[in-house]
């Protein structure tokens, strides 16, 4: 949203805000599932007579079942994002204005991944795997101008002095773990911690 108001007849002020969030599954994309459905073997079945996720009967030079891995692989990133800006704007002397600005960029972003054990005929999975990740940033910028304008008879004069000053910051924390006893626990304290890892900086 966005709003601008004449305050006084020498101040004016306004605001920007815009708030956005998304929330993707990339199983599909990120296993590389469309090149496995296309290079597959036609003679395998989606599922089994049973009704089970069904698989090529050998293990060697085979492929896994792109339909089943798409439906419990899990691969899920979320992204919450905020833009906001404030301005003042102040005319005096008749010839001056003086401007102020302050910018905020505000990112939150995670991402989820779990691949579950399976046995699609000859195809196995032995051992569950999963990760997460978590990042923040927080950007701002401030910005003042100081602006003279005159016009004598024909000609025009223009004058503008500016200052700008700006930070940066972020953090990101991930992990990963294995040997999950079930596929209904996810969460990477109860399997066997393959990774973990922290960072953050700034700058201005």
């Amino acid at each position: 949203s966005n709003l601008d108001n004449q305050a006084t007849k020498w101040l004016k002020v306004g605001t920007s805000i815009a708030l956005s969030g998304t929330s993707e599954k990339l199983s599909v994309t990120d296993d590389n599932l469309i090149n496995t459905a296309i290079t597959q073997s036609p003679d395998v079945p989606v599922r089994d007579a049973e009704g089970n996720y069904g698989g090529p009967p050998q293990k060697q030079f085979a492929l896994s079942n792109p339909v089943a891995l798409a439906n419990i692989n899990q691969n899920t990133f979320k992204r919450t994002m905020g833009l906001g800006s404030l301005y003042a704007e102040a005319t005096f002397l008749k010839d001056f204005v003086f401007r102020t600005e302050v910018n905020t960029n505000l990112e939150f972003t995670n991402s989820y991944k779990f691949n579950p054990t399976y046995s699609f005929g000859g195809v196995t999975n032995a051992i569950a795997t999963s990760s997460r990740a978590s990042n923040k940033s927080l950007y701002w910028s401030l910005n003042q101008t100081l602006r003279y304008t005159k016009k004598i008879q024909a000609h025009d004069f223009a004058i503008m002095l500016g200052h700008e000053a700006q930070e940066s910051n972020w953090e990101s924390l991930s992990g990963a773990a294995s040997g999950f006893i079930s596929n209904n626990i996810s969460e990477l304290s109860l399997g066997n911690t393959t990774s973990s890892n922290s960072s953050k900086g700034s700058f201005a």
